[in-house]
């Protein structure tokens, strides 16, 4: 599996080595998001998204501060779309896209590049966490 063919999730919260892992991230959030109940606010979008990220995630930490973000609309128990802020920039990806990279923005925040259909701020979900091994190395690769 090329870079391309990964969900949004798989990137934003563990990064991207190879298929192997990034089916088994897919698989792992599918499960953890399926056992999820519906998040109808805030403060439950971002539990949710706590959740998820911290059971989900494969890779170990590095000390450098991101924020994985998930959009999570009405009756929904897990993120539609996801995306990582790092270092003054958004990352995200959808099947299909190589990585798309964007300043940090309060627009971008709420709605990246990708997504056509812009989130509600109450719809998007925030989880301040450190960069992964994963991610780092990727981001490094793109230098």
């Amino acid at each position: 599996m090329a870079f391309k063919d990964i969900a949004c999730h798989v990137w934003a919260i563990d990064g991207y080595v190879n298929q192997e892992t990034a089916d088994e991230v897919n698989q792992r959030y599918t499960k953890f998001a399926n056992s999820h109940t519906v998040a109808n606010n805030l403060t439950a979008r971002n539990q949710a998204l706590l959740a998820i990220v911290t059971n989900v995630r494969m890779s170990a930490l590095t000390k450098e501060a991101a924020i994985v973000y998930g959009g999570i609309r009405y009756k929904q128990n897990a993120p539609e779309h996801m995306w990582l802020e790092y270092d003054g920039k958004i990352y995200e990806t959808m099947p299909g896209y190589d990585l798309e990279i964007a300043d940090a923005t309060p627009k971008t925040r709420k709605c990246p590049p990708l997504e056509n259909d812009p989130f509600k701020d109450s719809e998007v979900a925030s989880v301040a966490t450190k960069l992964t091994v994963n991610q780092k190395a990727y981001l490094d690769s793109l230098k």
